[in-house]
């Protein structure tokens, strides 16, 4: 069995019962679209795609890191590690801007999905959300991957218009 497959059997075992904020759909298409998404800009490598599925692992469930790296090894269990919000947001942008490209990348599909649904967000959320692409992720993609720069820009003009158009506020543009 590839270690990508352990993973998402993994993923899907421990997610099992949770679901995503605000829209209910089962947990586990998050990572799963994770997975797709990095899939879709040529990363096929078996420890991104393990890391794909176990990104919120740690952070989400029951599952330790210690698990992780006992399961799947270290390179895989670092990449979970990085990825892991255990830390404030500055020192955690900080641990990422050292990470390896291919777990950047992972954290740039999070970004993208999260980002797609943003709607579903508190409004302090989303802000959080906006203002974190601009100051961060979007320029970390415009070096990695502009498609995925693009696809985030887009979302938040999206957002920011359709809000502009509901409320009739103006609203600053990315």
């Amino acid at each position: 069995m590839r270690t990508e497959e352990l993973a998402r059997k993994c993923a899907t075992r421990y997610h099992h019962g949770q679901f995503r904020k605000g829209n209910h759909e089962p947990y586990i298409v998050h990572p799963a679209a994770v997975v797709r998404y990095l899939k879709q800009h040529g990363i096929d490598d078996d420890v991104s795609l393990s890391v794909a599925w176990l990104h919120d692992v740690v952070e989400d469930t029951a599952m330790t890191w210690e698990q992780v790296e006992n399961i799947f090894g270290k390179d895989i269990a670092s990449g979970v590690h990085l990825l892991t919000r255990d830390v404030g947001r500055e020192e955690y942008k900080t641990r990422l801007s050292y990470a390896p490209d291919n777990i950047k990348m992972v954290k740039l599909c999070d970004t993208l999905h999260n980002v797609e649904d943003m709607k579903y967000m508190s409004l302090k959320g989303i802000w959080r959300k906006i203002n974190d692409c601009r100051d961060y992720y979007i320029p970390m993609a415009r070096e990695l991957c502009p498609g995925i720069a693009s696809r985030l820009e887009i979302c938040i003009e999206d957002y920011l218009f359709s809000r502009n158009q509901l409320s009739g506020i103006p609203v600053p543009a990315v």
